[in-house]
């Protein structure tokens, strides 16, 4: 298309007559509307699905699996033998059966 071309030059100049719609005015009441349906909700704490409680049960989960790995692996602190060859036994252990 050639800026000769009429459609181009009419395309042109409806898009520098056109102006931007003005925003429509809030309602005088809508920052009130806003802040009492804010007030009225249930604090963050008192959801069922709050970070807070969401934290609090990953954390007690984490120190479980912690007491369970520590129960599980305490015999390799109180071990004589080196750790590497305790873990080349747990290994022949585990993979070749009895």
């Amino acid at each position: 298309m050639s800026l000769s071309d009429p459609r181009w030059k009419r395309l042109l100049a409806l898009a520098r007559r056109s102006e931007p719609l003005p925003a429509a005015p809030p309602s005088p009441w809508f920052a009130r509307r806003v802040v009492q349906r804010w007030l009225a909700e249930e604090p963050a704490g008192a959801r069922p699905g709050s970070w807070i409680r969401v934290s609090r049960r990953g954390l007690a989960w984490a120190g479980a699996a912690m007491v369970v790995s520590l129960a599980v692996n305490i015999h390799v602190w109180w071990h004589p033998d080196s750790p590497e060859q305790l873990a080349s036994e747990s290994v022949i252990h585990f993979v070749l059966p009895r």
